[in-house]
C-alpha cells in the first residue's frame, strides 16, 4: 500500500502538479489552508507519510507550521515546506520551526520526488532507531530491577547470616536500615555536594545491614564474650572490618560493581572517625565515603538505645546528646546537623 502525503496551498494548480509528481509513490490528500490541514492533520484516520505545506503568497502556511510547532506535532512526520527560494529569510524561519526540507517552485518532478523519498526514509529511519532505542532501554530497565532485586536478595540472605552468627538481633539491622534511610533522604536535600542519588539512597539502605558482615570471621570466643574485650582481642574484633570487605570482594561476580562498591564501603570504613582516631586506616574528614558515615551514626545511635550483653540500654533523649557532644566518637558537622533534623523521626523508629 502507498504511503500518504498531504499537500497544503491555496493554489488549486500547485496541488495539482505536486499530485501529479507524488501520486505514482504516495497516496495524496489535500487541503486548501490551516483549517482543513488541522483537521486532517489531526484526524486518527491519517497518518501522512510527509506534509509539503505552501508558504508561497496568499497561504497561511507559515500559521499551520507554528500550530504544529506549538502542539509539537513535527514528531510524527517529516514536514516540507514550498517556496521559490529555500535561502530566503522565511525559509530560515520555516527550519527554525523544525521544517525538514525545501520544495522550490517552480516544480523540478525528479528534484521533488527524491526530496520527498529522503525525507521519508530519513525520518522513518530515525523512527525506527528510536523504538529500538526505547525497547534496549526498557530491556536494561528491566534487568537493572532484576539486579537490583536479586542484590537485595542476597543482602537479606547474608542479614541472616549474620544474625544467626552473630546472635545481633535482626531487628537492630533493620532498625540500621531505617536510620541510613532516614539519614540519606536529609545528606540529600541539604548537602547536594554528595550526589546522593535515589539509586545511591537505595543502595546505601540496604548496604547498611553488611555494616558489620564482617563479624563472622571473628572466632567465637571473643566474638561472644560477655566481658570487655582485651587490647588483644580488640585488635582481632577490629579486623572485621576488613575481613568483611573482603568477603563481600569475593561475591562481586554475584552482586555487580555498583552493589559491591557501597557495601564494601560501609563495612570496611564505618568505624574511621571524623577526626582520624577510627580505624582501620584512620582515615580524616571525607576522605571517609558518605555511605560509612552515614551508616555509623545510625549502627552508634542504635547500640546506644539497644540492650546489650554487656550494657544496659540508653535513654534515646541521653544517647542524641552524647553524640552531639562527641562522647561517642566524632562525626562530621555535616552528618550531626542531618542527625539532628532526623532525630525526631529516628527516635520513634528505634526500639520501643
Amino acid at each position: 500500500m502507498n504511503k500518504s502525503v498531504l499537500i497544503v496551498d491555496p493554489n488549486s494548480s500547485r496541488r495539482n502538479e505536486l499530485r501529479e509528481v507524488l501520486s505514482p509513490d504516495y497516496n495524496v490528500f489535500e487541503a486548501e489552508g490551516k483549517l482543513d490541514a488541522e483537521k486532517l492533520i489531526m484526524s486518527c484516520e491519517n497518518e501522512f507519510s510527509a506534509l509539503i505545506i505552501s508558504i508561497l503568497e496568499g497561504s497561511d502556511g507559515l500559521d499551520l507550521l507554528q500550530f504544529m510547532e506549538s502542539d509539537g506535532l513535527y514528531k510524527d512526520s517529516p514536514v516540507l515546506v514550498m517556496n521559490t527560494d529555500e535561502r530566503d529569510s522565511l525559509s530560515k524561519k520555516c527550519f527554525d520551526l523544525g521544517v525538514f526540507d525545501i520544495v522550490l517552485y517552480p516544480l523540478h518532478p525528479i528534484i521533488v520526488r527524491h526530496r520527498v523519498n529522503a525525507a521519508t526514509e530519513i525520518f522513518d529511519s530515525r523512527q525506527k532507531l528510536k523504538r529500538i532505542l526505547e525497547q534496549t532501554t526498557a530491556e536494561l530497565e528491566k534487568q537493572d530491577r532484576y539486579i537490583s532485586d536479586t542484590n537485595k536478595n542476597i543482602i537479606e540472605f547474608l542479614t541472616d547470616i549474620i544474625e544467626a552468627r552473630n546472635l545481633e538481633s535482626g531487628e537492630h539491622l533493620r532498625r540500621v536500615k531505617t536510620f541510613s534511610y532516614l539519614m540519606c533522604e536529609v545528606v540529600a536535600e541539604r548537602y547536594p555536594k554528595y550526589n546522593l542519588t535515589e539509586e545511591e539512597i537505595s543502595y546505601i539502605a540496604s548496604a547498611s545491614a553488611m555494616h558489620d558482615i564482617g563479624k563472622i570471621m571473628i572466632p567465637d570466643n571473643i566474638l561472644l564474650k560477655p566481658q570487655r574485650l582485651t587490647d588483644s582481642e580488640y585488635e582481632i574484633m577490629k579486623t572485621h572490618t576488613t575481613k568483611g570487605s573482603e568477603l563481600l570482594e569475593s561475591a562481586r561476580s554475584i552482586m555487580g560493581d555498583k552493589c559491591t562498591d557501597i557495601c564494601k564501603e560501609i563495612a570496611l570504613y564505618h568505624h574511621e572517625r571524623y577526626d582520624g582516631g577510627g580505624y582501620p586506616f584512620g582515615l580524616k574528614g571525607d576522605d571517609i565515603p558518605i555511605s560509612a558515615q552515614i551508616v555509623s551514626i545510625a549502627d552508634v545511635f542504635d547500640a546506644l538505645v539497644a540492650q546489650r550483653v554487656y550494657r544496659a540500654s540508653l535513654e534515646k533523649d541521653e544517647a542524641y546528646k552524647m553524640i552531639m557532644e562527641g562522647r561517642c566518637g566524632a562525626f562530621s558537622p555535616d552528618i550531626l546537623e542531618c542527625f539532628s533534623i532526623r532525630f525526631l523521626k529516628m527516635k520513634k523508629e528505634a526500639v520501643k
